[in-house]
């Protein structure tokens, strides 16, 4: 069943993993234009992307997780369809109001939060978009808790080949710089939205249910402070950067950012085949005996700690090829965006481990509050780690170790809470070891790229220091080198056909 599991694991969310690196590589591919647009031009990008991932979790309230927790519930396609209906039509109905109040508020709003941007247009426009993406999230999370990665990733690659079309034609054909980033973003959340909502086929009126939008509400409410405490996690450095030392540095941080981000990716995407393996893998066995239910959750654990250690493989390979990548830009307005990525990178690895350990929180809906009080604990570290490192350091890399420090936080307090919510045993040995090598190979690549500036001596000495770290981080935790060609296996997925 391990295996089983670890198969699973591996195959569903490697469909996801390579659905969300197509997503990666059009950022790949924007490089090089974001770079002609200068600094400047890279930060108002980065600015208004961290505004819209905020009022993005307005608009859903919290709704996204009772969309996706409930359906474990509902065991009839008429009752699925009820809950279907009743968040669609219920958000189509606020996220209109949430956009009118803010043509009214904006204004007043934009000078304390965008200072550089005026809220007309590209604050309206982000506010627009933030409201329309919500749906085709709604219709990924459908997807993902059906157990139907293929077409996800069909729903998703298209979302991306388009999305990357528009924003090429705007900036690059109708030359609007980047605030043609912003107004090509909202062109395409119009399309995407039509499409999820048709996909996703809601029922009329006569199908809203109010007693089922107060049980969303009430398990999606205690959830939008979780959110958005957790998205201050990945907005608040780019502000503080913006007003201590302005847009520029912004640019340059953001730049190394989204280089690193490939690591929250990855934790993002495996956590997305984890989350309905866990929860489904626990219920199997709620009725089994005590031993049998013990053994298969020691096994969805392990499934959970080679998850971590995916993701602390992939942090390595990020640390080893940052400053070479990006190299390959054009000017040297970037040249040092790579000193962002080890810790980043790191973070992405706590991201994991934080995933896994409040999985016991999500199944256990009495207590789901408490992600709350992880993410606002961590979202009050995180501001206060940049108001104290950014002014002392000079530099973007304050914000960087900030993002650390946040999400290492929130990883412990999800195994604290977790572990008194619903307890699951975890080896924690293997966990130790693990966290040590990942540590111990980041802090070495970093150090290499610091000091040697011979392209081909440093390089080298990263491959060998790379390859090192990983191989004993795969041993720390158990994964042996003939089990890694059948993690993932296609004969493990469920291959729906797309509705």
């Amino acid at each position: 069943m391990t295996q089983s599991l670890g198969r699973k694991l591996f195959a569903q969310g490697g469909i996801y993993t390579l659905s969300r690196l197509l997503n990666q590589a059009s950022r790949l591919v924007l490089l090089p234009v974001y770079a002609l647009l200068g600094k400047d031009g890279v930060g108002l990008i980065g600015l208004m992307w961290s505004v819209g991932s905020f009022l993005g979790f307005i608009y859903a309230q919290g709704l996204h997780g009772a969309w996706f927790r409930f359906r474990f519930d509902r065991n009839h396609q008429d009752s699925i369809r009820e809950l279907e209906t009743t968040v669609i039509w219920y958000l189509v109905f606020s996220g209109l109001c949430g956009v009118l109040i803010l043509c009214f508020l904006g204004p007043f709003i934009a000078p304390y939060v965008t200072p550089d941007v005026n809220f007309y247009p590209l604050g309206l426009l982000t506010a627009i978009s933030a409201a329309l993406l919500v749906f085709p999230g709604l219709y990924e999370r459908k997807l993902q808790a059906e157990l139907r990665p293929i077409p996800y990733a069909i729903f998703t690659g298209g979302r991306t080949v388009l999305t990357l079309i528009v924003i090429l034609i705007f900036i690059l054909g109708f030359k609007r710089g980047a605030p043609g980033k912003i107004e090509a973003d909202t062109f395409s959340a119009v399309i995407l939205a039509g499409i999820s909502i048709y996909l996703i086929r809601p029922g009329g009126m006569n199908s809203f249910s109010k007693t089922t939008l107060y049980q969303c509400l009430s398990y999606g409410l205690p959830l939008l402070p979780h959110s958005l405490a957790g998205l201050t996690n990945e907005m608040v450095d780019r502000i503080l950067i913006n007003r201590i030392l302005g847009l520029s540095a912004t640019g340059v941080y953001t730049m190394g950012y989204n280089l690193a981000s490939v690591s929250v990716m990855v934790a993002t995407t495996l956590n997305q085949a984890y989350s309905p393996l866990f929860i489904r893998t626990v219920r199997d066995f709620e009725e089994a005996s005590p031993e049998s239910r013990t053994a298969a959750q020691v096994k969805i654990c392990r499934a959970g700690l080679q998850m971590v250690t995916a993701v602390g493989c992939i942090a390595l390979l990020l640390a080893i090829g940052s400053r070479e990548a990006l190299m390959l830009l054009p000017g040297k307005d970037f040249d040092e965006s790579w000193r962002v990525v080890p810790p980043v990178a790191a973070a992405g690895v706590a991201l994991a481990a934080y995933f896994v350990f409040s999985q016991s929180i999500v199944y256990s809906t009495a207590h789901i509050g408490r992600l709350a009080r992880i993410s606002i604990a961590a979202a009050l570290i995180n501001i206060l780690a940049n108001l104290i490192l950014l002014p002392a350091t000079g530099s973007y890399l304050g914000a960087a170790w900030a993002t650390l420090i946040s999400n290492t936080s929130m990883m412990l307090g999800a195994l604290w809470l977790g572990q008194r919510s619903f307890p699951v045993p975890h080896e924690w040995k293997k966990w130790l070891l693990s966290a040590f090598w990942i540590g111990a190979g980041l802090t070495a690549l970093y150090q290499l790229d610091s000091h040697l500036d011979s392209l081909s001596i440093r390089l080298a000495c990263k491959l060998a220091a790379g390859m090192c770290a990983g191989t004993a981080l795969l041993a720390s935790a158990g994964i042996k080198a003939s089990q890694i060609g059948s993690l993932g296996s296609f004969q493990d997925m469920k291959m729906d056909k797309m509705p």
